[in-house]
């Protein structure tokens, strides 16, 4: 019986307290004791289940209804009261296989109610549960945790566009949503969501039907997830490009990155995306691959680029071409499959060619298409010369790309790479055969036979020769050759040929040297001059490059000068001018000019092989570099040539290596440009090759640097 008063004493009080909750609760006490009696009135109900009076039983059903009222406002303003922002540098996860990392604008991470606030949120759940009031609990709390999602989803900028705002939208706008999108899956996914997910599992795990948390955390994403996804779909649907290949294929990755945590959130809408989203992205991607190789196949386009510099067809292909290879992984997977291609190369190649993957053949094929455009592109200039020069150029720019690009690199066949370094090679010689045996013809002993030349003889075959040499000067100082390794070589190739001829010529006939226009260091220093193109607009638009990120579309050099003066305005810099060969002052003044906008302090690093260059400079110090000491060369030389080599090739080589590294006569430049050119020699001949060239030495040999500081 006393047991029996116990329960009848707590009952009664658990009715006070619930019927007089309003009046009596000071401002901010808990709930505790309210939950509390709810428990009491409960066991009352359960332990007198057909013996109670029916008037209690009335007060009961009363006060529960009534508790479970109260319940339902506490629940909300517990929800509501925590609706703010939150940012922090943290990320969430639902596994490591699926760690995300964030950076930058992207550091938001989405905070989820302290643990008190969860733990109430629980107790009010599993009380208002029993009573079939669950459902109640679960729409206030999806209510007020979806104004929160959307609140976030909102913050991240990506606006909700139809299929058909998709198709219509220009591609600028379009490219700049997709980025928006990709940001923005990133964190509803793997914070939002995920976090998401995680609260209601711990207020809602176990409660009323299975399934209950699951539901009530869609409810809550609903929108957010369905815009987003709804989104990718869309873009499924847009006429494919070429210029929109890296953007879809950036939401192909995003969204497979993602599967793991989809299937755990969201097992429809996984499926949805694995099966039927992801696929079109992928038929899209490769109807893109198909068509830009088709529009290669059919460029037909006229234009030249002058003064045989790189193609705008070759910047373009390049570009497509690297971008494509930091997406290996994802393209080895959606091109699986070889397809047929009648290879115009040869035989030794193809049989190195069975082993690539289906997307290294197709880069391959491109390279090797765009080859033969330009050599068709290299028939339409008049001049012999000029069309070798832009052979070589271009495909110089195609072997500098894949070198500098480990992926690049690593899916073009040594073979293939091997015979565009040669195509360099033949187009350099084929220029200046065709540019220069006809100059040097007059100078050449055979042409000089007859004893005892006479002066006006003499004079007339130097007049011809200073007029040519001076024409193709004037010409060809205005050419490029960008690359700076090929720039020096030629040079150098052309300087040794025209002094050699020179020199043996006039000491032939010395006793009519004052007859000479030019010396041979004349002659030297024009020949070094060759190449040049506009320099300051060249360095200029570099400037710029690094400074926004992007060249400048602009013709002028005094257009490219302001906007540098204008980005260095009052801002303290270095710049660092490597190897300057151009030694004229008046083309270099209005670029020092526009450098003078830069704040106090600022320095300008020139290095030169030309001491005459840190005079014209104005140079306040001027420092010559010593020469390499013969144990230093070698580690500079071996450390490069040597590079990815096994131990039994190093053994191999090393004797030969030591004798190449000796005769870089101590040269720094020498050292690195040999130690590269040999990482591409694999026998013990093409090393002994290299050796026997002895010109090439003595060249390097009188190399020095200038260092100077404006």
């Amino acid at each position: 019986m006393e047991g029996s008063d116990n329960v009848e004493v707590a009952f009664q009080s658990a009715l006070n307290t619930i019927l007089l909750w309003d009046s009596t609760v000071a401002a901010g006490e808990g709930i505790s004791r309210f939950l509390l009696a709810v428990d009491d009135v409960r066991r009352w109900m359960e332990s007198t289940v057909g013996e109670a009076a029916s008037d209690d039983r009335s007060e009961a059903d009363n006060a529960m209804s009534r508790a479970m009222a109260r319940l339902k406002h506490e629940f909300e303003n517990i929800l509501t009261s925590d609706t703010a922002p939150r940012y922090s540098t943290c990320s969430s996860s639902l596994s490591d296989s699926s760690s995300y990392e964030l950076h930058d604008e992207d550091d938001m991470d989405y905070d989820l109610p302290s643990s008190e606030t969860i733990s109430d949120l629980r107790s009010i759940a599993v009380r208002m549960s029993p009573g079939g009031y669950l459902g109640e609990c679960v729409k206030v709390y999806s209510s007020a945790r979806k104004a929160l999602v959307n609140l976030h989803f909102h913050g991240l900028g990506v606006e909700r566009l139809s299929t058909g705002d998709v198709r219509r939208m220009e591609w600028q706008l379009l490219d700049l949503e997709i980025k928006k999108w990709i940001r923005a899956v990133k964190v509803c996914v793997r914070i939002i969501f995920t976090k998401e997910w995680h609260l209601c599992k711990q207020v809602f795990q176990g409660l009323g039907k299975p399934g209950t948390d699951s539901a009530c955390f869609r409810m809550a994403v609903k929108d957010a997830a369905t815009h987003l996804f709804n989104f990718a779909d869309a873009i499924t649907n847009i006429r494919p490009s070429p210029e929109r290949l890296f953007r879809i294929l950036d939401i192909h990755e995003a969204l497979s990155d993602l599967l793991p945590d989809l299937d755990v959130l969201f097992s429809s809408t996984r499926i949805q995306v694995a099966e039927v989203v992801i696929p079109r992205l992928s038929e899209v991607v490769r109807e893109i691959l198909q068509r830009y190789e088709d529009d290669l196949l059919f460029e037909v386009s006229p234009e030249l680029a002058p003064g045989g510099a790189i193609h705008t067809l070759t910047i373009y292909v390049m570009k497509y071409v690297v971008r494509i290879s930091n997406y290996e992984q994802t393209l080895t997977r959606l091109i699986a499959i070889k397809r047929e291609i009648d290879w115009e190369i040869p035989t030794a190649e193809l049989i190195e060619l069975e082993e690539r993957t289906p997307l290294e053949l197709h880069l391959i094929w491109i390279l090797e298409k765009l080859r033969f455009k330009l050599e068709v592109k290299s028939k339409h200039y008049a001049n012999v010369s000029l069309a070798n020069f832009f052979m070589m150029n271009n495909i110089q720019y195609v072997v500098g790309e894949i070198l500098t690009c480990p992926k690049l690199r690593g899916m073009i066949t040594n073979d293939f790479l091997t015979r565009l370094m040669k195509t360099v090679q033949q187009a350099a010689t084929s220029y200046e055969r065709a540019t220069f045996v006809k100059v040097l013809s007059c100078l050449r002993p055979e042409r000089l036979k007859v004893k005892g030349l006479s002066k006006s003889a003499f004079k007339k075959r130097i007049k011809t020769f200073n007029s040519m040499f001076e024409e193709v000067h004037k010409t060809q100082v205005k050419w490029s050759v960008p690359d700076f390794q090929l720039r020096k070589k030629l040079r150098l190739s052309i300087t040794q040929e025209v002094l050699s001829a020179y020199r043996s010529f006039t000491e032939q006939h010395s006793n009519v040297f004052g007859c000479l226009k030019y010396t041979p260091e004349d002659l030297e220093a024009a020949c070094l001059e060759l190449f040049e193109g506009d320099v300051p607009v060249r360095v200029a638009k570099a400037i710029i490059k690094n400074l926004e990120g992007d060249v400048p579309h602009l013709a002028e050099l005094e257009s490219v000068l302001c906007r540098i003066s204008r980005l260095i305005a009052n801002k303290r810099f270095l710049l660092v001018l490597d190897d300057v060969w151009t030694g004229n002052k008046s083309k270099w003044e209005p670029f020092f000019y526009a450098l003078r906008s830069g704040a106090s302090g600022s320095k300008i690093l020139v290095t030169a092989r030309n001491e005459m260059i840190a005079k014209m400079m104005s140079s306040a110090h001027t420092i010559q570099l010593g020469q390499l000491s013969r144990q230093d060369c070698w580690s500079l030389f071996s450390q490069i040539a040597f590079s990815g080599r096994s131990k039994e090739e190093y053994e191999q080589l090393k004797d030969i290596g030591r004798k190449i590294a000796d005769r870089c006569k101590g040269s720094l430049i020498a050292g690195k440009a040999v130690g590269r050119l040999m990482r591409f020699k694999n026998t013990a001949q093409d090393w002994q090759d290299v050796l026997d060239d002895i010109w090439e030495w003595e060249e390097a040999a009188r190399e020095f640097y200038s260092l100077c500081i404006k």
